[in-house]
């Protein structure tokens, strides 16, 4: 019965293990996601503001 105790506590632990090891490959994955996601709405916050700005630039020359 302790073997049996002993061997069902070591395959608890590998199972704990893998589940561990998959949770932080997934957890990983996304920030990486969560990461890109965040750098492309900065690049289109940034390139609308540039074109907003040379709108305006635009709109004071045809009105100066």
């Amino acid at each position: 019965m302790n073997e049996a105790k002993r061997v069902g506590d070591e395959l608890r632990a590998q199972g704990d293990l893998a589940d561990n090891q998959e949770i932080r490959r997934t957890s990983d994955e996304s920030n990486q996601h969560q990461w890109a996601n965040q750098q492309r709405l900065s690049e289109t916050a940034n390139y609308n503001t540039t074109e907003i700005n040379k709108a305006k630039a635009a709109k004071h020359q045809l009105t100066a």
